[in-house]
């Protein structure tokens, strides 16, 4: 076989058929789509009371992880500003100055 004939092993696509084939029945059509839609209306209401409690679930692991931190940042910061002046110009300043006095006295 060549290619690009006419032939092939694709599936045709069905033909329309005419509109007077088959009596279409406007009520039986209209019943058909409003419940449809009532289901559809039932299964979005379920989809966001689902995204709902996945977003209040979201913001709880959140709250989980983000909360210990902050709380250690607060109640730890007060040691870690000691710790900051101890080994710059605070009190580690003056012990280190302290130590360079008693090595020049016992030079002397």
């Amino acid at each position: 076989m060549k290619h690009g004939s006419s032939t092939s092993n694709r599936p045709q696509a069905p033909t329309k058929a005419s509109p007077r084939a088959q009596p279409i029945n406007i009520t039986d059509v209209i019943s058909r789509q409003s419940a449809l839609i009532i289901e559809m209306h039932e299964d979005i209401k379920k989809i966001r009371k689902k995204l709902f409690w996945m977003t209040v679930g979201g913001y709880v692991k959140l709250g989980i992880i983000v909360l210990p931190i902050v709380i250690g940042v607060i109640l730890i910061s007060p040691y870690v500003r000691s710790i900051i002046d101890f080994f710059s110009w605070g009190q580690g300043a003056d012990i280190i100055e302290s130590f360079r006095q008693v090595n020049e006295l016992l030079r002397r």
